[in-house]
């Protein structure tokens, strides 16, 4: 048991995006890693986790500190958490794979590896007397495609305790939406521990470790 990387599995087309768009393009980008491939900046993913324990921390006060340890004291401009989440890629064998196909004789454009991974939503503003499309509400963003998985390294500065991974693992367990159009269909995802469920909820103390 190694617990030292958080995988973020798309259970539907996600926008994780810059920002800014392409011109010609899209309105909305994704955000790209250094091989021009999607990934999930480590901040994204560490704001996530703190908007759910936002969430919880109602009913479970006594994890306050807990939490202040392992996410940083809100407003905290020293960063004394414990926990550093780098950004998520894809698998190191998919990057492997891609770094392949475009680097042998034949290559593959990564441009075209890029579209394989990802694709392009339109949404628009609907009149709700009229039922007719708004004029100049036309949208489009680019997205992951479900299915794909990313993986984010989780660097301690102190080794956990056991309270600090089932705080880690329950706020991963309730993370189920992120991303831009997350309330109309999109970033539906699923996060666990070394993208390991069963394991996520042992640590969870949601179900009793295998004997």
């Amino acid at each position: 048991m190694t617990c030292d990387t958080l995988s973020i599995e798309l259970l539907s087309d996600s926008t994780f995006g810059t920002g800014r768009g392409s011109p010609g393009e899209v309105d909305v980008d994704i955000v790209r890693d250094d091989q021009g491939l999607p990934m999930i900046p480590g901040k994204i993913i560490h704001g996530l986790l703190r908007d759910e324990w936002f969430a919880m921390e109602s009913v479970f006060p006594v994890m306050t500190p807990l939490a202040g340890r392992v996410l940083g004291v809100e407003r905290d401009l020293q960063e004394t958490s414990i926990l550093r989440i780098g950004n998520a890629r894809l698998s190191p064998d998919v990057l492997d794979c891609c770094e392949f196909a475009c680097g042998r004789n034949n290559r593959m454009s990564g441009d075209l590896l890029f579209l394989a991974l990802t694709g392009i939503r339109s949404q628009t503003a609907v009149d709700h007397e009229t039922g007719v499309p708004e004029r100049t509400t036309l949208r489009q963003s680019r997205v992951s495609r479900s299915d794909l998985i990313f993986y984010a390294p989780l660097t301690w500065l102190n080794t956990p305790t056991k309270d600090e991974m089932m705080l880690l693992a329950r706020l991963s367990m309730a993370v189920r939406h992120a991303g831009i159009g997350r309330t109309r269909g999109r970033g539906h995802i699923r996060c666990s521990i070394d993208g390991n469920p069963d394991l996520t909820k042992q640590l969870a103390r949601l179900q009793e470790a295998a004997a």
